[in-house]
């Protein structure tokens, strides 16, 4: 059997979503800026609303209490149905 490390988020921080889309609501801004996100955790089962790293915006359904993999720059207000939205970042 090879040893394998457990690779995951190494940090985890709240999220309000906000229409407000600028550098100051930007999820990289929250931590520090060698942080990259790797992704949401959610409270209850819903609709996330995002900005994606390529400017497009998506609405995705997630379940809740798993780690979902997704690279984003804003949780947008507009269309999220999801609480307790955990950002995770590597």
């Amino acid at each position: 059997m090879s040893n394998k490390s457990i690779q995951g988020p190494t940090d985890a921080v709240s999220v309000t979503p906000t229409d407000t889309v600028n550098d100051t609501t930007a999820i990289k801004s929250i931590l520090a800026e060698n942080e990259n996100p790797a992704g949401l955790n959610l409270a209850t089962d819903g609709n996330v609303a995002l900005k994606l790293l390529n400017g497009n915006t998506a609405t995705l359904y997630y379940a809740a209490g798993l780690n979902h993999g997704v690279q984003y720059t804003h949780v947008l207000s507009t269309g999220t149905t999801a609480t307790g939205i955990m950002a995770l970042f590597n």
